[in-house]
């Protein structure tokens, strides 16, 4: 079966922008290099393999894969199916490191740079995202309703990825001051509009503050990042991970273990 019967190109109707931007890439590829489509593919992704992370290489894989199961119709058989999967299958890219490193993390005197040249608004979501240890899409949806106000701080509910329940805090002096400067009626950080703060506003804003003090890679994820590695030496690896909302240890230990030796190599030069 050929992969594009009779096209030389894939259509984008349909498809997200993400997917439509990395397709639209493609067919630019396709048509420059003179390659029919199949040898087309497998050449474009040996030359961007060294070009992007293993994540984005991975997306523009499911883009070109969904946009030829769309040009190819409702009606594939399972067996056309199959073999379009066992064609991407055999386009090996990298697998993503997941470990987090010092550059993607954020020192507490950069933490510091960072929320003095903030706006206010944006400051106090930055101090909050830490204290948290929050994502973002989390600490915008925090209603009033979860927050409890507790002699040494206030304990907030999070029901975040897979519907999982953990419990975060923050100083009390710091959520008074986002109660003061919001003013929320439902949501701890809340718009005019009543509606929360949008996640990706609060992204932007962030972004804007890390080109400031020359950190342009700055995201809501890096401040999430950086909590657990400067606390996990004080809080250990059980903790660290509760209060990120992990499932597994083990699952922290990939992100942030990474420069720690084991056990049985400490051990091994025992007296």
């Amino acid at each position: 079966m050929e992969i594009v019967p009779g096209q030389q190109t894939l259509s984008i109707e349909g498809l997200n922008s993400n997917y439509a931007q990395d397709v639209k890439l493609f067919n630019n590829y396709l048509l420059e290099s003179g390659l029919d489509f199949k040898n087309a593919l497998q050449s474009y992704f040996t030359e961007i393999i060294n070009k992007y992370r293993p994540s984005t290489i991975a997306r523009k894989k499911q883009a070109l894969k969904a946009a030829i199961k769309s040009q190819l119709g409702q009606g594939l058989s399972l067996g056309q199916i199959a073999q379009i999967n066992a064609f991407f299958e055999e386009i090996k890219i990298p697998t993503p490191k997941k470990q987090i490193t010092t550059d993607q993390t954020i020192s507490e005197k950069e933490l510091q740079e960072l929320i003095t040249v903030s706006g206010k608004k944006t400051a106090l979501i930055i101090r909050a995202l830490y204290s948290t240890a929050c994502r973002i899409s989390e600490l915008v949806n925090i209603k009033l309703s979860d927050c409890t106000e507790k002699k040494d701080g206030v304990s907030i509910r999070i029901i975040g990825k897979g519907r999982k329940e953990r419990t975060v805090y923050l100083d009390i002096t710091l959520f008074n001051e986002i109660r003061n400067t919001y003013q929320g009626n439902t949501f701890l950080f809340e718009t005019a509009g009543g509606e929360p703060v949008n996640r990706i506003t609060a992204y932007t804003l962030i972004k804007r503050a890390g080109k400031k003090i020359g950190r342009p890679d700055i995201h809501p994820h890096t401040v999430r990042h950086s909590f657990a590695t400067n606390r996990l030496k004080e809080l250990g690896i059980d903790t660290i991970g509760a209060y990120l909302g992990h499932s597994k240890i083990s699952t922290t230990a990939q992100y942030y273990l990474h420069n720690i030796p084991e056990l049985k190599t400490i051990l091994r030069g025992a007296l």
